[in-house]
């Protein structure tokens, strides 16, 4: 009994270690590239007067476009 809790303690404080050191910091990196990704287009979009291909639309007015 004490020998799978004692597995299960240490699988678990490594899981928690792995998510602060490496999975939280990854995850945060990607969705600043993605948002500057984003960002700069629409800012090049704008300057160059030309329509953004990040535009939303509403899903009820796709009939109505095609």
């Amino acid at each position: 009994m004490n020998a799978i809790i004692f597995c299960l303690v240490s699988f678990g404080i490594v899981a928690v270690g792995l998510c602060f050191l490496f999975l939280m910091p990854l995850v945060g990196k990607t969705l600043v590239v993605l948002f500057s990704i984003f960002m700069g287009e629409r800012t090049y979009a704008q300057m160059t007067k030309t329509p953004s291909g990040s535009v939303f639309i509403d899903p009820n007015e796709i009939k109505e476009l095609q």
